[in-house]
């Protein structure tokens, strides 16, 4: 199913649980031009007018001093691009030079721009009303930040990939890409802050929900990509990696392996929205229980509460993945 429209019109948490069940993406652009452009960009894939090299590329910003990026860079990344270097023989495996903005510039619609794409950064977050808001938020910051300690304040341009033109040009050829963002806002900002229980009140990030820029300039490009996995509101490491129990990669190798074996990628998400209806039904267990249980000292008690916290965060961050193109695209590779 393809939803095409605003978050604001068809809201995110409409499209969350209709993908529980359903293969489900979101175009939403802001001239008809772009749907054009899109419509004929996907057709012609499909239609084996033009094929990527079969090559993947893993962008794994490293900050310093900054342990997300080291947890991602080190669990995420690095041991992605083994699995598919031994499980998947046929395709070309490459690490991304240092991760830096010119490099990401090469990948998306540059000289190296490969099949398929996973990053992992940050992605930009700014505060509601603030002017650059809908224009930057979730792009994609490259390791020429030097981290906290070397630098304070508003982070500028240079160190972050956005969907501007000087970021993306006309130039640019992204045809038959498909990409993956790991970052904060990489797919979209919601009006409502999703993780309410860690602060206690649900507080307004935006104005209105808004699907992240630099997702639109790749779709919407004259020589557009095929589609952009990314995730709305803030990215947690819950989804690879889950304090003692360790790395949790399953998602991700069943989606990769999926799409490279030819699968379209709405089908390949399966593994993520699984994983979502797993912590679901853990969450709503922990919750009926917890009508039920005699009171308990004050020390297991705030325990308690600290693990249901994680389970909430584990759970809203699972839902939040999302496709921004057609779900019935795949990547454009003779097979």
């Amino acid at each position: 199913m393809l939803i095409v429209g605003s978050p604001e019109s068809i809201p995110y948490r409409f499209q969350y649980q209709l993908d529980v069940q359903y293969a489900v993406g979101r175009l939403h652009f802001d001239t008809p031009q772009e749907y054009v452009r899109y419509a004929e960009t996907a057709v012609a894939a499909e239609n084996g007018n033009f094929y990527r090299p079969r090559e993947v590329r893993f962008f794994g910003v490293r900050n310093r001093a900054d342990r997300a990026t080291q947890l991602s860079a080190d669990h995420l990344i690095k041991p992605l691009s083994d699995y598919v270097a031994q499980e998947e023989p046929s395709w070309k495996c490459l690490p991304s030079d240092e991760a830096t903005k010119t490099n990401l510039g090469k990948l998306l619609g540059g000289a190296d721009t490969p099949a398929l794409l996973l990053t992992a950064s940050h992605g930009m977050a700014f505060p509601n009303g603030d002017p650059h808001q809908t224009a930057h938020q979730g792009a994609l910051l490259c390791q020429d930040w030097p981290g906290p300690l070397k630098h304070s304040g508003p982070i500028p341009k240079n160190f972050y990939f956005s969907g501007d033109d000087d970021d993306v040009p006309a130039k640019a050829t992204l045809q038959g890409l498909i990409a993956f963002f790991f970052a904060c806002f990489g797919g979209g900002t919601p009006k409502m802050d999703d993780f309410p229980h860690l602060a206690g009140l649900q507080a307004v990030i935006a104005a209105h929900p808004f699907v992240a820029s630099l997702a639109k300039k790749l779709l919407g490009h004259p020589q557009g990509a095929l589609a952009v996995v990314g995730h709305v509101e803030r990215a947690w490491s819950y989804s690879f990696f889950w304090n003692r129990a360790g790395e949790q990669l399953a998602a991700f190798q069943s989606t990769m392996s999926a799409l490279l074996n030819g699968q379209r990628i709405g089908f390949a998400m399966e593994s993520f929205n699984s994983r979502y209806s797993e912590l679901s039904s853990d969450l709503s267990s922990e919750l009926e229980d917890r009508k039920h249980r005699r009171p308990r000292p004050e020390a297991e008690t705030l325990a308690e509460d600290e693990d249901l916290a994680g389970m909430w965060t584990a759970n809203n961050d699972a839902r939040s993945y999302v496709v921004l193109g057609d779900p019935a695209v795949r990547l454009a590779v003779k097979q």
